[in-house]
Order: structure tokens, then sequence, then C-alpha cells
């Protein structure tokens, strides 16, 4: 993905940026993000630190300890699709969708500041939220709907052609996100257990 998106002029993936960077956005798998968020903190003195991962609980205890934890802030656009990498992405995925904010007790409002100015300029709306809170609420809106896909699409296996003749796009709606990538999604579960 790294590569596609650098022919796509989205930065280089062996030349790291020279210039002074601001805000480092990660966005990688659930089990990397804490790694690589501690790694942004240390390559990128001066800037913000944001992640764009599904779970924040699980990202802001690791990094807890971390000294410059003032300058992370996490986050999470509440919007995409069944479909990843930089192929997938469109000028308009986070036109009009939530972008939630997750400050903690230790965020510099500059750091949050910076955050909210990119969800904004993504033509997002922004929500603050404890990262508990959040933990809670998209295991409630996000993540059992995507078991409860998943759950009707498996079934959907055991159904006789005769039968999914009669489907229609109320099924399609209903199962299209069982489509995502199911490695991201055991990350995801696992990191919000919990809540789940």
């Amino acid at each position: 993905h790294a590569r596609v998106a650098e022919t796509l002029g989205a930065g280089s993936v062996t030349q790291p940026p020279t210039d002074a960077v601001d805000l480092v956005v990660v966005a990688v798998s659930p089990r990397a993000l804490a790694g690589v968020v501690r790694e942004a903190l240390d390559s990128y003195p001066k800037a913000a630190v944001t992640d764009v991962g599904s779970v924040k609980a699980e990202v802001l205890d690791t990094v807890w300890g971390h000294r410059e934890l003032h300058r992370y802030v996490g986050s999470h656009p509440m919007a995409g699709t069944q479909h990843s990498g930089p192929t997938a992405a469109r000028p308009d995925l986070f036109a009009d969708r939530t972008w939630v904010i997750t400050p903690h007790r230790r965020s510099d409002p500059n750091a949050t500041g910076l955050v909210a100015r990119l969800a904004l300029a993504c033509g997002a709306r922004t929500v603050t939220m404890d990262v508990d809170d959040h933990d809670a609420a998209v295991a409630r809106v996000s993540h059992l709907p995507h078991l409860m896909s998943v759950l009707t699409a498996g079934h959907l296996t055991t159904v006789g052609e005769q039968d999914l003749a009669l489907a229609g796009p109320g099924l399609r709606d209903v199962t299209r996100i069982a489509a995502s990538d199911p490695g991201l999604w055991e990350q995801i579960l696992t990191a919000n257990s919990a809540a789940v």
C-alpha cells in the first residue's frame, strides 16, 4: 500500500520528511498503533501525533508513560468502506462524517487543536469524547453491527440458490461490511473485547 500511495504522490516510502512536521497521523493496523505512535513521538519532537484507529483506550494505556505524551491525541474518523488501501481513497470520504477526537488529561490543547483542524479540513464534523466512552460507543454502533454482518453473511453460505435468488438490496446493505479485512477486524475486536 505504501508503494502504491507513493506513486500517487503521497510522499516517499524511503525518504522521511525533511521539513518541519506539525502533525503525524498514524494509520496502521491496531496491533502496531501504540508502537508507531511511540516512534512518531520520538522521531518528530515538535509534532503533534494522532492515530485513526478504531479503539482508543488500549493505545493510550500503552503509551501512557511516554515523556512526550502531551503531544499525543487520539482520533477516529467514523468513515470508510469495506475496501482498503490507497486505491480505495476518495476525496469526499470524510465529508459530513463524524471524526471523534479523544484527548486525555495530559493532552496539549495545541495538539488537540491541530487534530481538530485536520478533521475540519477533511470536511468532517468533530466530536470530543473520553477514550473509554469512545470505545464503549463504537462497540455498540460499529463493532457489534460488524459482527452481525459477518454472522449474517456466514449464514448465507448454508442457504440454497433458490432462496438467494430472492435477495435484494437490503441483504446487500446488511452484509456489505462483512467483506472487510477479517485480519483487521480480529485485531479491532480483540482490542475492544471488554466493551464488545
